[in-house]
């Protein structure tokens, strides 16, 4: 059983790519057993989200990480009991990155709630220059969650950064970085050597 997860932010290609790469499965390796899960919304969201934005900081981050790990430990957590792989455009690495950009001194309370979670076997981190991610962020028509100032733009980038090369959660996971600048399908096939190099080392 394994976890693959697109991380990055919006706009960057994360749930094209994650569709993209559950069809090259089925196209090269159809006796394997694959499912998709994209944009994984916490289950519990609509029940907290009217007091969501009134809380301070640090309560924010707290709650939303109690959110995501539940909906990750029971979403993917469950599909990997009936498939060998799970592809997903979120895993608790940008829950690390966006709550933990806000809020000093969240790292070791993080840590231990992502504990909880499903850690990804393989991160894929579509990244663009910085520029381009305003830029995108910018021009995208947004809600009041998604509205996302610039100076928090570029801790969330460092955020990604620290967490997956720096500290990261799953020391035993690999993690990969790939230029989202060219067309669609340069990527995949960026995406697709990548895991297949890496399956071929991969034993569990």
């Amino acid at each position: 059983m394994v976890f693959i997860a697109f991380e990055g932010f919006d706009g960057v290609g994360k749930s094209t790519q994650a569709n993209r790469l559950l069809s090259r499965f089925k196209r090269e390796k159809p006796d394997t057993s694959v499912d998709l899960n994209i944009e994984p919304n916490p289950i519990h969201w609509n029940a907290v989200k009217d007091i969501f934005f009134d809380l301070a900081p640090p309560a924010k981050a707290l709650l939303f990480s109690a959110l995501h790990t539940d909906s990750m430990y029971n979403g993917i957590g469950s599909l990997l009991k009936k498939h060998d792989i799970v592809i997903g455009d979120r895993s608790v690495y940008s829950m690390l990155a966006y709550q933990g950009g806000d809020v000093v001194g969240t790292h070791q309370w993080l840590e231990e709630i992502v504990q909880h979670t499903q850690l990804p076997d393989v991160v894929i981190l579509l990244t663009s220059p910085l520029t381009t991610i305003k830029d995108r962020l910018s021009s995208k028509k947004k809600d009041k969650f998604e509205n996302i100032p610039d100076n928090k733009i570029e801790k969330i980038y460092d955020k990604y950064h620290y967490w997956l090369w720096r500290e990261p959660i799953n020391p035993l996971g690999a993690h990969y970085s790939v230029e989202a600048t060219g067309t669609e399908q340069e990527i995949e096939d960026t995406i697709w050597m990548i895991i297949s190099s890496w399956k071929k080392g991969y034993s569990r």
